[in-house]
């Protein structure tokens, strides 16, 4: 393992109590998505007043340099409330507060599901977004409560958020248990009826023994090189339903193949496809008269000027926008330093109840868990407390390994002292070896799994290898320190030497290179610090640190169950992953997760998790490949997560890494900086909310959505990355059943999560470069659509270029065919007509003196650019 930097850590020895505040209110994170959300809007459509209004008043700071009257405050206290009979089915209306005023130029409604009716709690978006009073239940909203946000903006008003009225409980469904035997019947193949060319309509046939019918079906049309089943498969109709397809020029000398879901109440979901596909007659293209197909490209008639693209509805087209106006994130976004990670050890102060069990490392055995007669070990405290009882740990070192499986119990540090889980022990004994020290009687024999499959060899196919070849003792979680210093293990006796150390399992010994004469020398023998088994369970205030976790036990700290709570815990030194969260609700808050051999905090099917001022920093210190998952933060099949004011820094991989059907997500206020690849990578998923973040200086792309739907992009500062700013990419994966990223959850295909970039929204960022690579940059592997055909839209950035580079800031497929590069924000709204609020800065190449003036608040936001 990599030497740590001694300084790093200083608040790990920090006893000093300082007083802190970190509560957060609910509505601060509803503000944040809600204002990203109406900007965005106002940016793409509402008219001029509203737009003006949204520039002015939904920024957190104004751009440094410019002058505006300090905005009114709208008035009210009133909480929104909710009217109507909540049950599924019954629409539901929002009631904006009788005391607000005055009214507003736009209003935005959200209407969110939670499993609380505490404020606070996590919360899921269940309107996918849509801004409207008014909301019908479904079956989905059964048994939960419903809360509702509102945003007022008005022309020189702050934008105001109100929140926290009762929330309503939806009435549970009683769906009645299916009887045996009442699964769909049927073992017929759907079949295709048509001519299969281009311009003739096919139409799927259902099974002819498919029984009963059903409430809803759901058909889906794929295109394929092959006839065999399971190949790469690509939607061709964009996730709609229909039983009839029209097969177009890109389907010419392909196969078509179709699935069918049928869904019926008291029935399980039934997918039945592999019928046989039918082959697209290859267009036979005559060698056609190129003048007519192609008459002097006059798509765009130059007498005219400003085409004003009717797309966007005119919100005062400045074809040449002010560089100093509104264009781009806010100032503030560009220097962001959030308040993340988890309070120095020692400086916490929870409340005791009466009724509390403690525990004192250095008391004697057989304690009973009071004050004066404490428990010696956490084990034994969990033994004796009652569900929903509170344990509070004294200060001092704890070598054990627990798992919590009474519901409602809390785990908390005394008052002021410091408290450490530690996985390793002290070893003496050594006697000299050669160049060597050996210390015999060591029978510690860890699991060195590459993968999170026990005993299973790595992955052979591409480069999807847990395991560098270079650092071939990645996942051999065994670990040993000198004075605190992490030494590197090496595979036998002959690479030994100082710095390193070898596990000699033949022998029962380890072998240490450097001299551990008068000095402390500890090894790992423990795998796991905290598995949450349990309901409810809250750990806060203390260090989990050095716990040598394999690759298959999933993490130091494992929360399995539901709503489980972190609050100011250090996570520290784990061989593999330090925070795997594996069920929905939990609440991840201060928590400092740092120096884990291969992953900071890993995540599946984490429903509703809220990760709050977390800070992730410095993991995949044993070199893992960053793929398939090794980094900072990596998200799977999760919906409904918010990340919100955190630091994910210096990971060796990408910061945060939402992969294989994670839907409604949130990212803001966060910095996610220096991680050896992509920022912040949204992976064939569906409805993504990045607002307000800092996404600077990473290895490879900044933001990037790949096949990630109905995203939105907004008040992001995005600088300097590797390998692309904001990236957006459609390769050819298609969610059949079976497929690895699917979520066995829902059936497959579900209509949510159809893996198309479609719909995304790149609205009011500030966007830096200063290599070859395009600022901004979309394209589609499969040549199937264009950036027009997948309803995107790019708005109101700022995009800046430093000396000169990149030559070409915009890289578009703006035909289906292949990409475009354009070296001008003019030459690319021209051609595409995005960007009607856009500006750019900086020194574009071979422009002689000519240079597009900078913004006074973007040079003050970016000293460190040079600007000649």
């Amino acid at each position: 393992m990599q030497t740590p930097n001694p300084n790093r850590h200083a608040h790990r020895t920090n006893t000093e109590t300082i007083p802190i505040d970190r509560s957060r209110r609910t509505n601060v994170r509803i503000g944040l998505v809600l204002s990203a959300v109406v900007a965005a809007a106002a940016m793409i459509g509402a008219d001029g007043a509203a737009q003006s209004a949204l520039a002015a008043s939904s920024q957190t700071a104004a751009p440094a340099g410019s002058v505006r009257a300090a905005a009114t405050a709208f008035s009210g206290s009133a909480s929104p409330t909710i009217s109507g009979t909540p049950s599924v089915g019954a629409p539901l209306t929002i009631v904006d507060g009788s005391d607000w005023a005055p009214s507003p130029d736009v209003a935005w409604y959200q209407w969110y599901r939670s499993g609380s009716a505490k404020p606070g709690g996590n919360w899921v978006m269940v309107d996918e977004g849509a801004s409207s009073k008014s909301y019908t239940p479904t079956a989905a909203d059964a048994g939960k409560y419903l809360h509702v946000g509102v945003v007022y903006a008005k022309a020189g008003y702050a934008n105001r958020v109100w929140s926290g009225g009762a929330p309503v409980k939806v009435a549970a469904v009683t769906t009645p248990t299916p009887a045996a035997g009442t699964s769909f019947s049927g073992s017929a193949s759907p079949s295709i009826s048509g001519t299969p060319s281009v311009g003739a309509p096919l139409t799927i046939v259902d099974g002819s023994d498919w029984a009963p019918s059903p409430d809803v079906a759901w058909y889906q049309w794929y295109r394929s090189d092959s006839a065999k089943p399971g190949g790469n498969w690509v939607m061709v109709d964009e996730g709609a339903s229909s039983k009839s397809y029209t097969p177009t020029a890109a389907d010419a000398g392909k196969y078509l193949h179709v699935g069918v879901v049928y869904a019926k109440a008291g029935y399980a979901n039934r997918v039945w496809s592999g019928g046989a596909p039918v082959k697209v007659a290859a267009a036979t293209t005559p060698v056609a008269p190129t003048p007519t197909p192609t008459p002097t490209p006059t798509p765009t008639p130059t007498p005219t000027p400003t085409p004003t693209p009717t797309p966007t509805p005119t919100p005062t087209p400045t074809p040449t926008p002010t560089p100093g106006g509104t264009a781009g994130a806010p100032a503030s976004v560009s220097s962001l330093e959030p308040d993340a990670g988890a309070a120095p050890l020692g400086s916490t102060d929870y409340a005791i109840p009466a009724g509390a069990k403690f525990v004192d490392p250095k008391a004697s055995a057989g304690g009973d868990g009071s004050i004066g007669k404490p428990y010696q070990t956490l084990n034994a405290a969990l033994s004796g407390t009652a569900a929903g009882g509170t344990i509070v740990l004294r200060g001092g070192e704890y070598h054990e390994s627990v798992a919590v499986y009474k519901a409602g119990i809390t785990i908390q540090a005394y008052p002021s002292e410091t408290v450490w889980m530690d996985g390793t022990v002290p070893v003496d004994g050594w006697v000299r070896d050669g160049s060597a020290w050996r210390h015999t009687g060591w029978t510690v024999s860890l699991d060195s799994s590459p993968t999170f499959t026990r005993g299973a060899a790595d992955n052979t196919e591409g480069n999807w290898g847990f395991v560098n070849p270079s650092y071939p003792m990645a996942a051999h979680p065994d670990q040993t320190y000198v004075n605190g210093v992490e030494l590197q293990e090496v595979q036998n006796r002959a690479q030994v030497v100082a710095g390193t150390f070898w596990v000699d399992d033949a022998n029962d010994a380890l072998v240490v290179g450097t001299d551990p004469s008068g000095k402390s020398v500890r090894s790992g023998d423990t795998t796991r610090a905290i598995s949450v088994r349990a309901d409810d369970v809250t750990v806060r205030g203390i260090g989990i640190r050095r716990y040598s976790t394999p690759n298959p036990d999933m993490g130091s700290v494992t929360l399995e169950s539901t709503n489980a709570t972190l609050e100011n815990v250090i996570i520290s030194d784990s061989a593999t992953t330090g925070l795997f969260v594996g069920n929905s609700g939990a609440t991840i808050r201060n928590v400092t997760v740092e120096d884990a051999g291969m992953l900071g905090v890993n995540s599946n099917k984490s429903d509703d998790l809220l990760m709050d001022g977390v800070k992730v920093d410095g993991n995949n210190t044993e070199h893992f490949n960053m793929a398939p998952s090794a980094g900072g933060i990596k998200l799977n099949r999760a919906r409904g997560v918010t990340i919100e004011g955190s630091d994910v820094t210096g990971n060796g991989g990408t910061g945060i890494w939402f992969d294989v059907s994670c839907f409604q997500v949130a990212v803001s206020g966060t910095r996610v900086s220096d991680n050896g690849n992509h920022g912040v990578y949204f992976e064939i998923s569906s409805r993504g909310v990045f607002a307000g973040n800092l996404i600077e200086g990473n290895a490879g792309n900044g933001i990037r959505i790949n096949d990630g739907t109905k995203s939105i992009i907004t008040r992001n500062a995005v600088s300097g990355n590797g390998n692309g700013n904001v990236v957006m990419l459609q390769d050819n994966r298609v969610p059949v059943p079976g497929h690895y990223g699917v979520d066995s959850r829902f059936s497959a295909p579900d209509p949510t999560m159809p893996w198309l970039n479609t719909e995304i929204q790149v609205i009011g960022n500030t966007i830096v470069g200063a290599n070859a690579t395009p600022l901004i940059w979309s394209e589609d592997y499969t040549s199937a659509r264009s950036w027009a055909d997948q309803g995107n839209v790019a708005n109101g950035n700022l995009y800046v270029r430093t000396n000169g580079a990149p030559a070409s800031p915009f890289k578009f497929n703006t035909t289906s065919r292949g990409t475009v590069l354009y070296g001008t924000l003019s030459a690319f709204r021209a051609a595409t007509g995005q960007e009607s609020a856009g500006a750019e800065a900086g020194t574009p190449p071979a422009a002689g003196k000519a240079k597009v003036a900078w913004p006074d608040w973007a040079l003050k936001a970016f000293p460190d650019i040079a600007v000649d």
